[in-house]
This record gives C-alpha cells, sequence and structure tokens, in this order.
C-alpha cells in the first residue's frame, strides 16, 4: 500500500523518489460522490492524481484500477500507478484484492534491486554468479474496518531477503538485503484537501533493513530504517503518505569494485486531484 507499495522500498539502491503526504486545509472542499466501497481498493472508473515532494524535487504519479481478474474466486484487482519526473515515465503494476475483513496489497521485488544487478553486471571486473530472493510472495494487509486499533500487518513471510554472489577481481563477494517490517496500529483522522474529506485510517509503521555486502572475506554491514505514516480511505486507498529513510546506497569504487555509502531521504505525497 506504500509507493513501493509505491516506490515502496528502495533496496540496495536507493528509490529516487517516495511518494507521501496531506496538509490538511480548514476550508471545505467540494464533496467527491461516495463509492460504496467499505475496502482500500481505488474505486474502477476513476483515476488519482497524486503530488509527490522530496529534496530530489516533485513530480506526479497517477493512479488507477486497469482490470480485474477471477482467481480461485477472490477477484484480484491491477493496481496500475504511473510516475512522471524528469521527463521519463515509471508504470509501477500491483496486484490488490479484499477478502475476509482486509485489503491485501502484494509485496513484489522492488526495482532497485534488479538496478542493483544490473549495475554490478556492468562494472568490468565484476561476474555474476548467482542471485536469489526468501520471503516471497508476502502481503501488506490492512483492516477494512475504519477504527482505533486496526491493524496493518504482513501476511506472508515477515522477512524479505535479496542476496547475490559474485567474484571481484576474481575474489569472492556477496551482497544482501534483509527486510522487516514491523506492525502498524490505526488511529483515525479526517483529512480536508482541495481533492476532498476523508476518513482515514492513518498507520505509522518501520520497515528496518540490513545491508551487507563482502569481498575477499571483508564484511561491511549498515543497518537502516524506514519510518513511514499512511492515511488511507475506503474506495481509495492511500490519501496521503509520508516517508523517511536512514538507509545506504551500493556505489562503484574507483578501483571497480563496489562499497555501501549511507544515505538519507524523506518525501511527502499527496491526493491532488481525483478524475
Amino acid at each position: 500500500m506504500t509507493w513501493q507499495s509505491f516506490l515502496h522500498r528502495g533496496l540496495l539502491v536507493s528509490a529516487i523518489l517516495v511518494m507521501n503526504a496531506c496538509v490538511t486545509d480548514d476550508a471545505e472542499p467540494d464533496p467527491k460522490p461516495s463509492t460504496g466501497s467499505a475496502d482500500f481498493i481505488p474505486a474502477k472508473g476513476h483515476k488519482y492524481v497524486y503530488k509527490v515532494e522530496s529534496e530530489g524535487g516533485s513530480a506526479e504519479a497517477t493512479r488507477w484500477i486497469s482490470a480485474e481478474t477471477d482467481s480461485v474466486g477472490i477477484n484480484v484487482s491491477n493496481m496500475l500507478t504511473e510516475i512522471s519526473a524528469f521527463g521519463q515515465a515509471i508504470v509501477i503494476n500491483d496486484a490488490i484484492f479484499s477478502i475476509k475483513g482486509k485489503t491485501y496489497t502484494q509485496i513484489k521485488l522492488p526495482d532497485a534491486w534488479y538496478q542493483s544487478i544490473q549495475m554490478l553486471d556492468a562494472l568490468p571486473d565484476i561476474e555474476i554468479v548467482s542471485s536469489t530472493t526468501l520471503g516471497y510472495p508476502a502481503y501488506l494487509t490492512i483492516d477494512n474496518v475504519i477504527k482505533e486499533g486496526s491493524k496493518l500487518e504482513i501476511d506472508g513471510p515477515l522477512q524479505q531477503e535479496q542476496h547475490v554472489e559474485y567474484t571481484d577481481h576474481g575474489k569472492a563477494g556477496s551482497m544482501a538485503q534483509v527486510l522487516l517490517t514491523h506492525a502498524g496500529a490505526a488511529t483515525v483522522e479526517t483529512l480536508s484537501l482541495a481533492s476532498g474529506s476523508f476518513v482515514c485510517s492513518k498507520f505509522t509503521y518501520k520497515v528496518a533493513k540490513t545491508i551487507t555486502i563482502t569481498v575477499d572475506g571483508k564484511t561491511d554491514t549498515m543497518d537502516g530504517v524506514e519510518d513511514i505514516t499512511l492515511w488511507v480511505a475506503h474506495g481509495i486507498g492511500m490519501v496521503k503518505q509520508e516517508s523517511s529513510e536512514e538507509s545506504a546506497i551500493l556505489m562503484p569504487t574507483a578501483t571497480g569494485g563496489v562499497k555501501l555509502v549511507k544515505t538519507s531521504s524523506s518525501s511527502t505525497t499527496t491526493l491532488h486531484n481525483i478524475k
């Protein structure tokens, strides 16, 4: 349900943008028609336009349901998010469905992992030996009822991992990242925005990260954490998200190897318009 969930989870390479935030406004906005939905899946036939702000600049994202399929009696929606920034567009396709009183969003292997592999593979003296993942598939779940104490949790393996074995100038090397999502409990908050007034479940939760690289028996490890505050409304899903992260990125060195570099980022996403 986050922007990885949107851009959710910059792995061994940081995401350029993470989507977040909403500012409460005292002015009464024009009311939007109710979808009648009791889950957090965007209503079909609408497009939800978000403004994204971060230290690196601003961007726009548009989210909508493109199709629905039946999977063993469960109606699964394809939720597309198109992110436009710096003259380029990225489209993220997430599976989302509602069952047993919860909305489920699939946690997919983030694009940053593929970027890390491509970066390593492009370096002249590095050869990829193997690449494996653990803890997939898993789902971010949110209790559909909007009330104090509703839960945001992980269904499936609580921990996701990515591992790569490679050689660096003929010496054995490896890198790995372990992600652990800590569940959150809701408070209830009404947000008044230019796009409408929304009764939301508000969740605050954390994703802990450990990144490790080993070359020729020497290991470098960095721990990080992403703090996420998420507001969701029935028939829409994300209305607001705020994210701040202390982590690390994988950088090539002058000698052709790689190293970990500490990094920090934050971003804000606002539901700006409903079409």
